[in-house]
């Protein structure tokens, strides 16, 4: 996901970029929630971090901890990007109980996630990712067990903010403007917020909407640009609107 990002930085940055827990190889026996992540990602930053502060960047669930994390120790933090949180129910989500999801995962999803063709239209369709990383989606998704993709879906769709939630870390949080309802409107609830700032991003007509989502991977250049310019307090590029 970050390969791009780290690329581009490494040269001027120590960039750290870990397996959350329930993802990739962190195979973990409790269950997953955003704020045990939390909890995860600031053990790693004082454990690798050297005592220095943290440019924070989230993507999707990525950017639900990442806004979560400022509750815990916004000292760890120099500034975040926080691209496409959800902070608001996804149309249909009531329906996605415990059982459901792990009956419907573990008979229906998980066997086929053995099958090039099945990653093939996941990495293209719903995920939006370039084929030069298909070999690394597939050994992924082949990694995904019905226990972590029943939490971790539980977790990123009942993850809310508290009405007075507030931060003292320079905050960015985006969405592309072709993303769907709910994702703008959850950008759009941070607006007004102290230390926030909500900006929409214009991509090309040729991106779509996985694409939009993903676009660290996707779009990575768009991308770093605008993290290039949120790190150093410069003005932001012009395909960012701020709302």
């Amino acid at each position: 996901m970050w390969e791009p990002q780290i690329v581009a930085f490494s040269g001027g940055y120590h960039c750290i970029a870990p397996d959350l827990p329930a993802h990739g190889d962190n195979k973990i026996e409790h269950t997953f929630t955003i704020s045990s992540a939390a909890n995860y990602v600031i053990e790693v930053i004082e454990k690798l971090a050297a005592n220095s502060k943290v440019h924070l960047v989230g993507l999707s669930m990525g950017a639900q901890i990442a806004l979560n994390l400022f509750d815990r120790r916004p000292d760890l933090f120099a500034s975040c990007l926080a691209s496409s949180p959800s902070l608001i129910p996804q149309p249909g989500a009531k329906w996605l109980t415990g059982s459901l999801m792990y009956h419907s995962y573990k008979w229906c999803l998980q066997p086929l996630n053995n099958f090039l063709w099945w990653s093939e239209l996941n990495r293209r369709y719903s995920a939006g990712v370039p084929s030069q990383y298909a070999d690394a989606f597939f050994q992924n998704l082949q990694k995904v067990d019905a226990k972590s993709f029943i939490e971790t879906l539980a977790a990123n769709q009942t993850f809310r903010l508290a009405k007075d939630w507030q931060t003292s870390v320079p905050t960015l949080v985006v969405a592309g403007q072709g993303e769907h309802k709910t994702m703008l409107e959850s950008i759009n609830q941070l607006q007004g917020k102290h230390n926030v700032t909500v900006g929409l991003i214009e991509h090309d007509s040729s991106i779509k909407l996985a694409q939009q989502h993903n676009w660290s991977i996707s779009v990575p250049n768009a991308f770093n640009q605008l993290l290039r310019a949120w790190f150093t307090e410069q003005q932001l590029p012009d395909n960012v609107t701020v709302l």
